[in-house]
């Protein structure tokens, strides 16, 4: 899997090269995404502690908030109690793309994400600003 996974990521890094990016991942998009699309069924320790410091910061959105708790609370599958922040967050257009497409991966994931939506959070991660 994380053959496939990198084979992907510089699949998508070499299109981007090409291309102006759509989609603009915030300090704290990124290390969702790159959280989300290596998960296996929960975060790990060290993930769980990165979400906690974008939980905690000043500088994440409310929205960065409840994506970073509901990846952080993540067991197999989305929590009933963030599905109603994860769906608002889908549903409002005002927000970033990739804080939309990022918590629409999270509601659809089921054990660990799917290929395509590894293709996205790729996409995600390697738009982010540096």
């Amino acid at each position: 899997m994380k053959t496939m996974t990198t084979t992907v990521s510089l699949v998508v890094l070499a299109l981007l090269s090409n291309m102006s990016p759509v989609l603009s991942a915030s300090d704290a998009v990124r290390p969702m995404a790159e959280i989300t699309m290596n998960m296996n069924h929960f975060p790990g320790d060290a993930d769980k502690q990165a979400l906690s410091e974008i939980v905690s910061s000043t500088d994440s959105s409310d929205a960065e908030v409840a994506l970073a708790t509901a990846i952080m609370n993540f067991a197999h599958s989305v929590q009933e109690t963030s599905k109603e922040s994860l769906n608002a967050i889908v549903a409002d257009d005002s927000a970033p793309a990739d804080l939309r497409e990022l918590a629409a991966v999270i509601l659809r994931t089921n054990h660990k994400p799917t290929e395509t939506d590894v293709s996205k959070l790729a996409t995600i991660a390697a738009t982010a600003e540096n």
